[in-house]
């Protein structure tokens, strides 16, 4: 009996050691997985904040990327539009300096032409004779004392025209003294009309014919050949 009350004891004993071992073990192991569990987390957390970290030097860097493209594209853009306001400026100048080209071509053309204008007027001539040769032939008739110049030529020269000169305008600028009545010339030199005969007088022709107006009328060319004679008769001219 007694044998068997130690034998229980023994049994006992051994279960209840292994029953303390396996609740140590258990312990044990629950304590290591808490404790695997708390590294595991540890380790996710810093890998979380290491993503994190690296997302938000990432995000920087993005950001100083695009940062950097908006300040070359502004610095672009301001030199574009530095070398567009450049560019309208030389046109400007451009534009101004040729118009100021083109009036000053404008003012030399306008003044080389008013040059040859004044030149051509100043060139324009025409010729002028005033004779009273019939009165060499008629002089039993002559009833004043006029002296008659040798060969009957009183005056002979080229005259320069201006612009709307007439016939008597041309007369008046030989400087031979004349005598008119409202455009018709009754003496020059100091020979008049009647002075050699009823039908005696001051007659002109232009280019060889007689113009059939007053002489203040009649506006002189370039070129125009001007004669004043006397007549004494009707046909001696």
């Amino acid at each position: 009996m007694k044998k068997l009350v130690v034998l229980l004891l023994i049994v006992t004993t051994a279960i209840s050691m292994t029953a303390c071992k396996t609740e140590d073990k258990t312990k044990q192991a629950q304590t290591t997985n808490v404790e695997t569990s708390q590294k595991e987390l540890a380790a996710s957390e810093q890998t979380t904040a290491a993503k994190k970290q690296k997302k938000e030097k990432n995000s920087q860097k993005k950001t100083t990327e695009v940062q950097k493209e908006t300040s070359k594209k502004q610095k672009k853009d301001s030199e574009k539009k530095s070398s567009g306001e450049k560019t309208s400026e030389a046109k400007e100048k451009t534009t101004t300096a040729k118009s100021k080209s083109t009036k000053t071509t404008e003012r030399s053309q306008q003044t080389t032409a008013q040059a040859e204008t004044t030149k051509k007027e100043e060139e324009k001539r025409c010729s002028i004779v005033i004779s009273c040769q019939t009165v060499l032939q008629n002089k039993d008739k002559l009833q004043s004392n006029y002296q008659v110049p040798s060969g009957g030529q009183i005056y002979s020269n080229n005259v320069k025209i201006q612009k709307g000169d007439t016939v008597m305008d041309i007369l008046k600028r030989t400087g031979v003294s004349i005598d008119t009545s409202k455009g018709y010339v009754q003496g020059i030199d100091g020979l008049y009309e009647f002075d050699c005969g009823k039908n005696s007088g001051w007659m002109y022709k232009v280019n060889g014919s007689f113009p059939n107006t007053s002489a203040d009328n009649y506006t002189v060319e370039d070129g125009d050949s001007i004669q004043w004679l006397y007549t004494c008769k009707r046909g001696d001219i």
